[in-house]
């Protein structure tokens, strides 16, 4: 059916169903929703992003970032990551500290003060992404 939209647990995509999964599939059905209203073709398209903060010692996390296929769209990675959070990398206790204050700290706060409220946007902060599929498709 070309009029019904779905996000999160009750959509049959193969990826994770994570908060990180819905932040990223939220825009891209508000987005496709307006189009549908204004009748003009569907262009938002996701790119199965997931995130899992995984705690693997003491006050330390490992933060998986990945898409579908399980390839990796990690934001924090020295190599391919998101600037400016590229340059704090992902391998290290500094790094892993960082990501457990993450997920102890901020992620609770952006949940509960910003996401639930629509002001987040995951990776992006709180910049709506692009969600065309030609433009990510050409970056």
């Amino acid at each position: 059916y070309n009029n019904i939209f779905a996000l999160g647990d009750c959509t049959n995509t193969p990826n994770s169903k994570t908060a990180a999964a819905v932040t990223s599939q939220a825009p891209v059905v508000v987005h496709n929703i307006e189009r549908s209203i204004d009748g003009v073709p569907l262009d938002g398209g996701y790119t199965g992003y997931a995130s899992c903060p995984l705690v693997i010692a003491k006050n330390q996390v490992l933060l998986a970032e990945f898409g579908y296929g399980g390839k990796l769209a990690e934001t924090f990675d020295r190599k391919n990551g998101k600037w400016p959070w590229k340059y704090i990398g992902t391998e290290g206790y500094l790094q892993q500290r960082f990501f457990f204050v993450l997920k102890e700290t901020v992620f609770p706060y952006v949940y509960w003060n910003l996401w639930t409220k629509g002001w987040w946007y995951g990776t992006n902060g709180t910049l709506k992404p692009n969600v065309k599929v030609q433009d990510k498709v050409s970056a």
